[in-house]
């Protein structure tokens, strides 16, 4: 028995196809082998279709008898370097879509706090304009509560004006004159006399003997609040004798005779007291 030619009970067929399985398992062996320690890149490589690496079995045996040489399985060149996906690219894509996402996240802040903003300077504007119309209103409700407490001044065309005393007085002697001025309104009112608004004059004839407005102390000015009716009532004295200025008074004594005493305020009616000195 031979290598090439082998010998046995079974035909020479037989033992050569035993041999060819023989072969055909130690060749996947040894590509389990290299597959088993290859480096770690060849897995990149592998994954590339086409460059997977290819083993060419061995040829099987020649059915017909005789020697011959099988063919050693002839391993290929080994896998073809395989191109990797390119992960920079996708990064930078995830990266732009990151820094974009950030952008409009930050636009989307920046409005808002815009908003906000606004919304308190709105709200601010329209507190300051409230406070102004309070502040306003409130003014104007003191003003009128003011000229509720203060009556208006009196309307001299609706005031009557009363006079009296004797009607004989003696010569040289002083005589006492009773004034009022009444409110004939219907409203509460502030009446002011004072040589400005009243005069008391004794005339004989055309000619002027005695007036208030010579002399302050004869008419002490005053103000007074009058309700609807009420008057205003005090008393003058004449000294019988002719006035001057400076609250003087002529020592010559006044003959007897007609004198006539007019009270006077503003517009209001003139009343007169007709006197016979003697």
């Amino acid at each position: 028995m031979s290598v090439l030619h082998p010998v046995g009970p079974e035909e020479p067929r037989t033992y050569w196809l035993r041999r060819a399985a023989v072969l055909v398992a130690l060749l996947l062996v040894v590509l389990v082998a290299v597959w088993a320690f290859r480096p770690a890149g060849d897995d990149e490589l592998a994954a590339v279709p086409g460059s997977t690496p290819s083993s060419t079995p061995a040829a099987g045996a020649s059915a017909s008898p005789g020697p011959s040489t099988s063919p050693s399985p002839t391993p290929s060149s080994g896998p073809s370097p395989s191109v990797s996906p390119d992960t920079g690219g996708q990064g930078a894509s995830e990266q732009e879509a990151e820094e974009k996402a950030a952008a409009e996240e930050k636009a989307e802040a920046d409005k808002k706090a815009e908003a906000d903003k606004k919304a308190e300077a709105d709200k601010k504007a329209e507190a300051d304009k409230k406070a102004e119309a309070d502040k306003k209103a409130e003014a104007e409700k003191k003003a009128e509560e003011e000229a509720e407490a203060e009556p208006a001044r009196c309307a001299s065309e609706d005031l009557r004006v009363t006079l009296t005393g004797s009607a004989t007085p003696s010569v040289g002697e002083d005589h006492e004159l009773e004034l009022s001025v009444i409110n004939g309104t219907s409203g509460t009112c502030e009446l002011t006399v004072d040589q400005g608004s009243f005069e008391l004059r004794i005339y004989s004839g055309t000619d002027r003997i005695w007036t208030t407005d010579q002399c302050a102390e004869w008419l002490p000015a005053t103000t007074v609040t009058l309700e609807p009716e009420q008057a205003h009532e005090w008393t003058t004295t004449w000294q019988g004798r002719r006035s001057e200025d400076d609250c003087g008074l002529d020592e010559d004594a006044l003959r007897p005779g007609t004198y006539v005493a007019t009270a006077v305020f503003e517009k209001a009616e003139p009343v007169q007291l007709v006197m016979r000195l003697g």
